[in-house]
């Protein structure tokens, strides 16, 4: 994913390390898989299925951060086809 990210020219950090803040303070890091263009955090899972606890390890985003929200992406591979 990274790679295929780079190569449409965007800024790919992988295992980026992220200060969590909660009213200006620092409470915790967070790692994220991967950060684009500093400011998408994109999760990779290899599941069978998207089930409710994917949706717990996602953090909530503090008030005043720069993001919007989440968007989820299942992508698909069917056996045996190359």
């Amino acid at each position: 994913m990274a790679q295929e990210l780079r190569s449409a020219g965007l800024n790919v950090e992988q295992q980026k390390s992220l200060k969590v803040y909660y009213r200006d303070i620092v409470v915790g890091e967070y790692a994220a898989d991967l950060l684009v263009e500093g400011l998408v955090v994109v999760e990779l899972k290899a599941v069978r299925a998207f089930d409710d606890i994917h949706l717990a390890q996602m953090p909530e985003l503090p008030e005043g951060d720069r993001t919007e929200g989440w968007f989820t992406f299942e992508f698909w591979y069917a056996e045996g086809a190359d």
